[in-house]
């Protein structure tokens, strides 16, 4: 039986490296770009970052404080998200046990090329910020309800909803949650400003959210604020 309390912290210390890595792929680009936007949380929410391991039952991407976890999540081009039911149903046995769990997204309009490396993947994200939306995740939950779920990865089910290949049929399926429907989630905005993560120093941005989060009024308590979702 899987555990069900938060996994260690992750180490944070970063090794010298004499040649720094290429993004070779697009699973490798998905991978860094999520690395990315979970230190540009800790830069404006703090907290801890988390390992993944198979022995606890949910893996957030961040420990705030007591039981508050933040999942990071990017989005692009599309301007939508996807939320696989596999993670959705980790999630609401995660929340029911008394955590909360707020999902972060930051969507971009960065496009990668083939070749790029870590540092200069880094600087696009930075440049290319659109804005960030922070959502509970029971507004998730709600939103959800009711909608079919979907083919979201051909990669793991067939159009038709069918298992295919290795991995989990779960992240094949799931929903397009896009971001009009977010900002339709929050209740305030603010105007976040000198962000800088590994020396990339990102340009003002709006983050929508609520007055409730703690973990926002607390660390942004000298950024311009209003209400509404704009």
């Amino acid at each position: 039986m899987k555990r069900t309390d938060l996994p260690p912290p992750r180490c944070e210390s970063q090794q010298l490296m004499l040649f720094e890595t290429r993004l070779l792929n697009h699973g490798s680009c998905r991978h860094f770009t999520g690395d990315y936007f979970e230190l540009a949380t800790l830069g404006v929410a703090g907290g801890q970052r988390l390992r993944t391991n198979s022995q606890y039952a949910t893996c957030p991407d961040i420990h705030w404080r007591d039981k508050i976890c933040f999942e990071c999540k990017s989005v692009g081009n599309t301007r939508s998200a996807i939320l696989y039911e596999v993670r959705i149903e980790r999630d609401r046995k995660f929340v029911a046990r008394g955590y909360e769990l707020y999902y972060w997204f930051w969507r971009h309009k960065h496009s990668p090329g083939k070749e790029l490396l870590i540092s200069e993947l880094n600087a696009g994200l930075a440049n290319n910020l659109v804005e960030v939306i922070v959502v509970p995740f029971a507004f998730l939950d709600r939103w959800i309800a009711g909608r079919p779920v979907k083919v979201m990865n051909t990669g793991q089910v067939s159009k038709r909803g069918k298992k295919v290949g290795w991995g989990s049929a779960g992240y094949g399926m799931g929903w397009s949650l896009p971001v009009s429907a977010m900002k339709e989630l929050t209740t305030a905005t603010w105007q976040v400003t000198g962000l800088d993560v590994r020396g990339e120093r990102f340009a003002d941005f709006p983050l929508f959210g609520a007055l409730d989060m703690d973990f926002l009024t607390s660390r942004l308590e000298g950024a311009r604020c209003y209400s509404g979702s704009g």
